[in-house]
Parts: C-alpha cells; structure tokens; sequence
C-alpha cells in the first residue's frame, strides 16, 4: 500500500509529483509499464519516524523500498540523502499548512491542513486538529480531531474524531467518531459511532452503531445498529436491527429486525412494511395502535381485572 510520500526512482533522476501518493499513477503518467519481476526503476517512500506527518524535521524522516527488487544502480543512502536535500523541502513549503488562518486557496492538488483554514478546488485533503475546509469541484477531505468541512460539488468527506460537515451538490461524507454532518441537495451520508446527520433534499444516508439522524425533504435513510432517526416531510426510513424512528409528515417507514417506529402525530406517515421484532406504535389517530409482523401474536394488558 502506498505511504505518504510515494515516489519513483529513475537511474537519472527520483520522479515525485506534489499531487500523488500512488506508484501506480506515478508510473502510469511516466508512461512506465509496471513490471513486478524485474522493474528498471524503485518505489520508494519517505515516511515520518514517529508517525507524524506535520513534523518536519529531517532527521524524522527515512526512506523506506516499496518492493523486493533493487536495480544495481540504486543506493539506499544516497537516494535519501537527495530526497532530504531537493524533494522533502519543497513537499512540505507547498502541500503543507499549519497554523494559518488566512484561507490559503488550492488547485489541483494534494494538501495537509493543521489547524489551519483553506478553500479548495478539485484537490485531496487531510485536516487535523481544528481544521476548517471549503471544499469545491470534486475535492475529497480527511477531517480529524474536531475539524470542520463544507463540501460542495460532487466532493467526498471522511470525518472522525467529532468533525463537523457540511454536504451540498452530490457529495459523499462517510462520519466517524462522534463527527456530524448536515447533508443538502443529494449527497450521501454513511455514519458511524454516535455520529448525528441532518439530512435535507434529496439526501441519502446509512446510520449505524448508535448514530442519529434526522431526515428533511425528500431524503432517504437506512438505519441500522442502535441507532435513531426522526423522519420529517416526505424522508424515506428502513429500519433494521435495534434502531428507533420518529416518523412525521409524509414520510414512509419500513421496519425490520427489532427496531421500533413511533408516529406521535401524523396521520399521513406510510408504513410499508413491519416484519420480525419490529414494533410500530401509532399515536396520531383517536385512538392509538401498536402494529406487529403478522406472524406474531397480539397480547394485550388490561387494567388487571380478571
């Protein structure tokens, strides 16, 4: 698997584009067919000693061969040493930001934001420890450690340790960690571990393991785990495993597993489909309704009298 920074030794010189982390593309681009057995060329990586990608210090830093063959002509030393002198230097000065608020705008390229705040467009981006990201034109966005990202524009976020996001325009947020999002205009959410997404439009998302979900327009949500979801307007849920719904407006439900529905007011939520443990309580005629599987037998509790 490729590591940050990836690159391609030649006999001539070391081939290493800002915007790339794959020796497939690197190769690719250099028009180099990728021969396994006996490569003229080496895949190398330079790669943080403690782990810390932000710590540039040289000294930090090692070379590591990605792959068992060597050409006679490589030596291990000597191509770090050059990689420390020429490439490491310009690598960190142009895909680095840290602690710079001024909005630092970027094109094309691959970028690692530390708390810091950039806008972006059609780039990749990893952003640690309070990080702030508008991100524009396909980008695609890392957040960690309570970073925030707006995406727009068909772009891709992985949130985690409690990022926060906003989607528009088609893009895709997978939340992790107790990360939230609010989700517009088809985009499409996976959440896990406590995340919470507030879904609008034509949404989509796939809530598990204890996430929360509310759900706006005409969005849709699978739900699954322990997780819960309130389900407003026309929003779509099917609900599996433990999870709970609130289901108002003209919103439809489908529940499975043993998870639970409540419609505490609408008369207009539909209910399509109740199967297995799954249990609906329907609160919103004159008279409430607890509705089953119907392979299931009703027991109903009186007042005790005999």
């Amino acid at each position: 698997m490729c590591k940050f920074k990836s690159a391609i030794v030649l006999k001539s010189k070391i081939v290493c584009p800002l915007d790339k982390d794959s020796h497939s593309e690197i190769l690719n681009d250099l028009g180099i067919k990728d021969d396994n057995s006996f490569p003229n060329f080496v895949r190398i990586e330079m790669i943080p000693i403690d782990g810390d990608v932000f710590n540039h210090d040289l000294s930090n830093w090692k070379l590591n061969v990605d792959q068992d063959f060597r050409p006679e002509w490589f030596d291990h030393e000597t191509t770090e040493r050059q990689f420390k002198e020429f490439n490491l230097p310009e690598i960190f000065e142009k895909c680095f930001t840290i602690n710079d608020q001024s909005w630092r705008e970027y094109k094309n390229t691959k970028i690692y934001v530390k708390n810091s705040k950039v806008r972006i467009f059609h780039c990749s981006v990893v952003a640690w420890e309070n990080s702030s990201v508008v991100a524009w034109e396909n980008s695609s966005v890392v957040a960690w450690g309570n970073s925030s990202v707006v995406a727009k524009e068909n772009s891709s976020v992985v949130a985690r340790e409690n990022s926060s996001v906003v989607a528009w325009g088609n893009s895709s947020v997978v939340a992790r960690e107790n990360s939230s999002v609010v989700a517009w205009g088809n985009s499409s959410v996976v959440a896990w571990e406590n995340s919470s997404v507030e879904a609008w439009g034509n949404s989509s998302v796939v809530a598990r393991e204890n996430s929360s979900v509310v759900a706006w327009g005409n969005s849709s949500v699978v739900a699954k785990g322990n997780s819960s979801v309130v389900a407003r307007e026309n929003s779509s849920v099917v609900a599996w495993e433990n999870s709970s719904v609130e289901a108002w407006g003209n919103s439809s439900v489908v529940a499975k597993g043993n998870s639970s529905v409540v419609i505490p007011y609408s008369a207009s939520v539909k209910i399509k489909d109740v199967s297995g443990n799954a249990t609906v309580k329907d609160l919103s005629g004159i008279k409430p309704k607890i509705i089953i599987a119907n392979d299931f037998e009703i027991v109903k509790f009186g007042s005790g009298k005999s």
